[in-house]
């Protein structure tokens, strides 16, 4: 099974909190690396 496919099974598993929580997460990171790759490139 492929990694991905992996994490999904274990996001399945996780309490609806702890799920959003994890996504949430995932999100903000997301965010935050793209934000610091536009400033960079700005300046």
């Amino acid at each position: 099974m492929s990694q991905p496919a992996k994490n999904l099974l274990e996001l399945r598993r996780m309490p609806r909190g702890a799920l959003v929580e994890h996504l949430m997460r995932e999100i903000a990171q997301h965010l935050i690396a793209v934000g610091v790759l536009e400033v960079r490139s700005d300046t």
